[in-house]
């Protein structure tokens, strides 16, 4: 499964592909686009804008303005420079300013969103600081907002210009003190207070949870309930204030502490930018050297801290004794140096110089190379036409592909993800005892390195848990992580363990709290619902995910009721991948059309409308939206009642 597609604000997966896309430059992608429609004869459709709202009307102006400067590749500083010199002062002062407070985590002016976008996104605030400093002297009703103050203090520190910034920061603060409330970071407060950061030795000390729970996957460090309060979207980064006033050794470790708690919290991405400045500031010798050293040490016994190219990183001092506890509840015990490995498996994310443990060197001669290269581009279009076809001709066709003898130096130290991809996804589809019979054929006749691999045990394990056989595919999990530990297998281990102890897996899932009144279908309402429901984590196919573990524990009945206590609330703000996801597992576990008919009969009994809508589908309780809209204009509303809910149930089975 992969992270779902938010329609109310962006998911993961297209942070990262922002991401990947920053050396092109975004903005330049987005006029490429619109040029390109153009072009095509694509017409987007006119906004009709109301000439006696002034404020809609400057809007409107500025955004042809800012879209036309970006198809023509003006850079955004001359852009705003030569706006600003041609607009009256009142509409600049409509576009930077909102009707309502807009200074907590809700929607930005206009301007102020062309200002940080673009800037912030490719780290050249430096470059619009003329801009704003023009800004500041010529509309003082803006300069005396807190967010416009902190803005240039930013662009100050990244132009290196530190008194200004200071003094920029401190003017914001006295305007709004949430610049630094209670929830203030460290070296913020610091600097704000003093007006210097102290050295790395003296920051505070990472906050982690003393006891290693490898069975918790959730991003805790990202989670935020309605109870807390919201991100203050104008506060200056502590990453941008110590990159200023500490430089980049500095800015490393900082970088380096921040990844490795984000980590230890369960979270898949590290702080961006981190793997670049870390190859650019050690050589590769020096980071393998780092790591072999790491491992040694946490061999002789982990302790509670680590070092790491001179950074202090600090371990849990306990983990969880499923034995003991299989909700890890209690029954702790001290941190084991197999434990501790998995654990910094994750620092191999960090830096592009701790190449994974299986990839092989590339060939030196120039026509081998090329030979390799080819071999692979023809397996992986064998692949590509296997997957196309219906269920049981794939699966003749992998078991030929794996008897093949020109593929078989793809594989002689490790399973190819490819093929792990290929046999998870018809082990997922039907038939997974007869792809597993095909897997262990494969295994034991596979040449000694690769049968000794971890990712053979890996592939087994995997097989062995969609047939449905959860202590052999624990066994084979075991043997992998004696073979080479890593922190996902560390979870997956655990998990089973907790399952076959037991444990409801399903006890923990991070949740959100929807705000009232909500009404479904209503942008702002669905996107509030939407910014407290927590992220999944991105996962692959080829691999064991928590998922196979239910599956293998419960089958596909217990993969419906996890996906609906996940998946229940994102299909209802349209999250794309999140109904597909939902709609698939409902089918494999509510085949039975009769049965069908029952639950939803139950769920109609179950309804309640007060204090908030209520309903249970299968023993797992629904969070309901108050209201629902009528049409997709949301021009009016109805009260959520028990046909409402049928109904959108009743959509997952079509």
């Amino acid at each position: 499964m992969s992270s779902p597609t938010r329609h109310a604000s962006p998911p993961p997966v297209l942070n990262g592909l922002r991401s990947a896309l920053r050396p092109v430059g975004w903005c330049a992608i987005v006029a490429a686009l619109l040029t390109s429609l153009s072009a095509l004869g694509v017409k987007l459709p006119a906004q009709a804008v109301d000439q006696s709202d002034l404020r809609a009307a400057a809007t409107r102006r500025f955004d042809l303005a800012l879209q036309a400067s970006k198809r023509a590749r003006e850079p955004l500083p001359r852009f705003l420079e030569r706006w600003l010199t041609a607009t009256p002062q009142q509409e600049i002062t409509l576009l930077g300013s909102m009707p309502q407070a807009w200074t907590g985590g809700g929607e930005q002016p206009q301007l102020y969103r062309a200002f940080v976008s673009d800037s912030v996104f490719e780290s050249r605030l430096d470059e619009v600081l003329p801009a704003l400093e023009s800004l500041h002297q010529r509309v003082p009703t803006l300069a005396a907002q807190a967010p416009w103050q902190s803005l240039l203090a930013r662009a100050q520190l990244k132009a290196g210009q530190l008194p200004l910034a200071l003094a920029s920061a401190r003017r914001a603060w006295a305007l709004d003190s949430r610049l630094c409330a209670v929830d203030c970071a460290p070296l913020l407060r610091s600097w704000l207070r003093t007006g210097s950061v102290a050295a790395p030795a003296q920051w505070p000390a990472l906050a982690i949870d003393p006891v290693y729970n490898p069975s918790r996957t959730e991003c805790t460090a990202s989670r935020r309930t309605l109870g807390e309060p919201a991100p203050i979207i104008w506060r200056i980064p502590e990453i941008e204030l110590v990159a200023a006033t500490r430089g980049k050794d500095d800015e490393l470790t900082w970088m380096l502490r921040q990844g490795w708690k984000a980590h230890l919290d369960g979270c898949s991405s590290s702080p961006y930018g981190l793997q670049q400045l870390l190859d650019q500031r050690h050589p590769r010798i020096v980071v393998e050297q780092a790591w072999l050293r790491v491992q040694q040490a946490l061999r002789a016994g982990p302790g509670t801290w680590f070092d790491f190219l001179g950074v202090r990183l600090p371990l849990p001092e306990f983990e969880c004794d499923f034995a003991a506890d299989a909700n890890c509840r209690g029954g702790q015990r001290r941190l084991q140096p197999a434990s501790a490995l998995a654990l910094v498996e994750g620092l191999r994310a960090f830096s592009r110089h701790l190449a994974p443990p299986t990839q092989c060197p590339a060939p030196s001669d120039a026509a081998a190379l090329a030979k390799l290269i080819e071999l692979q581009q023809r397996f992986r279009g064998a692949l590509k036409a296997i997957d196309a076809l219906a269920p049981a001709a794939a699966r003749q066709g992998l078991r030929a592909l794996l008897a093949d003898p020109q593929w078989q130096r793809l594989w002689r130290d490790d399973v190819p993800y490819e093929l792990r991809r290929s046999l998870a996804a018809q082990a997922r589809r039907e038939a997974p005892d007869e792809v597993l019979q095909m897997v262990q054929a494969f295994v034991d006749r596979a040449p000694d390195p690769l049968a000794r691999s971890d990712g053979a045990a890996d592939v087994l394990a995997f097989h062995l848990l969609r047939a449905r056989q959860a202590r052999a595919g624990l066994s084979q999990l075991q043997l992998a992580q004696q073979r080479h530990p890593q922190l996902a297998r560390a979870q997956r281990i655990a998990q089973l363990q907790a399952g076959l102890g037991g444990a409801d897996l399903d006890a923990n899932l991070p949740v959100g709290t929807p705000p009232r009144p909500w009404i479904s279908g209503q942008r702002g309402s669905d996107s509030a619902v939407s910014r407290i429901w927590p992220f999944e984590q991105t996962r692959g196919l080829d691999g064991v995910l928590v998922g196979d573990v239910v599956y293998a524990l419960g089958g596909d009945r217990a993969v419906a009721r996890r996906a609906l206590k996940e998946s229940w609330v994102p299909a209802l703000l349209q999250w794309q991948h999140a109904s597909d996801e939902l709609a698939t597992a409902f089918k494999r576990g509510y085949a039975d059309a009769g049965e069908m008919t029952t639950l939803l009969q139950q769920v109609q009994s179950s309804f309640r409308a007060k204090p908030q809508p209520q309903a249970s589908f299968d023993g797992v309780p629904l969070l309901l939206p108050d209201q629902y809209c009528v049409d997709t204009e949301c021009s009016s509303t109805r009260d959520v009642d028990a046909a409402w809910v049928v109904q959108r149930l009743r959509s997952l089975l079509r």
